[in-house]
């Protein structure tokens, strides 16, 4: 498996922290260190609109050496498999994601920084370190500090499918995701519940502008109403 697709990545991180407001977090003023580990492997035909491939990373955060201690395990898998060709230039492609993550925290939690837990929720572009769960609010699936938008979630679950429709590959390549999802986050592991997740269905359409990227659009329908 230790092939051309194959890589180590590695960074080294300080940062010394000033609290400017403790009204909505217990946050308080500290050092930081860390050392982080990245294992991936990544062999998807196109970064656009991958047909065939997968993606594995596993990522590790250590921090012991300073007034935060906490360890940060994070893994995530992407499949992609051509089902079949409408035409040369329209592939069907099916799409299977699996994502989680687990903090272990072993000093005082006000030393460690409200980016650092997780929620989950929304298109995953707003808030603190949000995992993206379309047809629900942003950042508002997880636990939480007093009522407050301070996420103190340490474990995430998520798992999505998707048939991905290409209509367009150049020179625009335009493409609609029909998309199958559902996820989780929660206080501790041993409040982990893998039946209690929160499902969602929907479609979108993704466009690649060019000289501005990628855009795109999501509607999606949240089943399970009670996100607390």
């Amino acid at each position: 498996w230790l092939d051309d697709y194959f890589r180590i990545d590695g960074a080294v991180r300080y940062s010394n922290n000033h609290v400017t407001s403790s009204s909505v977090s217990n946050y308080t003023n500290g050092d930081e260190f860390t050392i982080a580990i990245n294992f991936s492997r990544n062999s998807i035909d196109n970064p656009v609109f991958p047909t065939v491939g997968s993606k594995f990373n596993f990522g590790n955060t250590f921090a012991v050496l300073a007034d935060a201690k906490y360890t940060k395990h994070e893994i995530s898998t992407d499949f992609y498999s051509n089902i079949f060709n409408v035409s040369e230039t329209m592939p069907v492609v099916f799409y299977l994601g699996f994502n989680s993550g687990m903090l272990n925290v072993s000093g005082d939690v006000n030393k460690i920084q409200p980016l650092t837990f997780y929620s989950m929720g929304g298109s995953g572009i707003g808030g603190y370190n949000t995992i993206p769960l379309r047809g629900y609010p942003d950042s508002k699936i997880g636990t939480y500090l007093n009522n407050s938008t301070i996420p103190t979630s340490k474990v995430y679950v998520k798992a999505n499918a998707e048939i991905r429709i290409s209509i367009s590959q150049n020179p625009i390549p335009i493409f609609f995701p029909f998309f199958a999802e559902c996820g989780n986050a929660w206080e501790n592991l041993d409040k982990v519940n893998i039946f209690n997740l929160k499902r969602t269905v929907g479609a979108g359409i993704r466009v690649v502008v060019p000289g501005v990227g990628l855009l795109g659009f999501d509607y999606a329908y949240g089943f399970d109403k009670d996100i607390n």
